[in-house]
């Protein structure tokens, strides 16, 4: 989510960059300037901001896969408490046949 707002609020600030260096002849602001420099001086803006999309996009993925991965997610661990719980009814079932067999005998 976060990754998401600051790609739009580098996106919007590189479009009123542009705005004030081509309207008002004001100074570029140098983190603009910072993220532009990452980039070769004949891409258009447009190119600019589809490459920084796509790697927020590929940052945000990373992220995503990593959270899922090594986070403990409340669905999961009901999973495995459900595994758990079905695996100790079993062996309560064995227990408890084992018993009623000895004892019938």
């Amino acid at each position: 989510m976060g990754l998401g707002i600051m790609f739009c609020i580098d996106e919007i600030m590189i479009h009123q960059d542009l705005t004030a260096i081509i309207q008002e002849g004001k100074k570029s602001d140098p983190s603009i300037q910072m993220v532009l420099s990452l980039f070769p001086r004949n891409y258009a803006t447009f190119e600019v901001i589809t490459l920084i999309r796509i790697f927020y996009f590929l940052c945000f993925n990373i992220i995503c896969a990593i959270s899922l991965t090594y986070v403990q997610d409340e669905s999961r661990m009901r999973v495995e408490y459900g595994e758990r719980m079905r695996e100790n009814q079993v062996k309560m079932t064995e227990v408890a046949t084992s018993l009623m067999g000895a004892y019938s005998k």
